[in-house]
């Protein structure tokens, strides 16, 4: 029962703003947590980071996984509720892409570049920049079963995109990997 966030752990991919996002996500759900992967920019961006965290009350929400081999972070993305990824710079994402490739759902901004480069891709949940009790609401939605659901990003047309943004090859392999998971 975990959210996924999954970047450089630096304030423009909106690293921040997980926290007030998941500090609102508290009052409406005990229990997720959301697991970071990546490394954080610098030891100041850390501390601020987990001083911050205990400020919200939220720490103990958190699970920090660091850097993690490919295997271990399609796994640990094929297992979440979502990716929460509110960045405020990126152009083409190719984190949302992974996301889809295995099935999870996105929640990001609605910015420009990942609007235009996902934008009628249904597995893909814009909310307004800074916007977080929307994104808390979907996130909210996402737990409770409404509105996004494996249907949404293993349809033909996001299972498209996927096989036409990636290496065909690793597209089969995490397909069937997820695939033999459930078996």
């Amino acid at each position: 029962n975990y959210l996924i966030y999954l970047s450089r752990l630096e304030p423009g991919k909106g690293l921040f703003d997980t926290l007030y996002i998941m500090r609102l996500v508290k009052k409406v759900n005990d229990s997720v947590k959301l697991m970071l992967v990546g490394d954080f920019k610098d030891l100041k961006t850390k501390e601020k980071f987990l001083r911050l965290a205990e400020k919200f009350h939220v720490k103990d929400r958190i699970i920090y996984a660091g850097r993690v081999d490919e295997k271990t972070k399609f796994g640990l993305l094929s297992r979440a509720r979502a990716l929460v990824f509110p960045t405020h710079v990126d152009n083409f994402p190719l984190v949302i892409l992974e996301s889809l490739t295995v099935g999870t759902p996105v929640l990001t901004y609605d910015i420009p570049g990942p609007r235009e480069a996902y934008r009628d891709i249904e597995g893909v949940h814009f909310v307004q920049e800074f916007d977080f009790d929307q994104m808390a609401q979907e996130i909210k939605r996402l737990l409770e079963g409404k509105e996004l659901n494996d249907s949404a990003t293993y349809n033909e047309k996001t299972l498209k995109f996927v096989r036409d943004h990636t290496n065909k090859e690793l597209f089969k392999k995490n397909i069937l990997e997820q695939i033999s998971s459930f078996l």
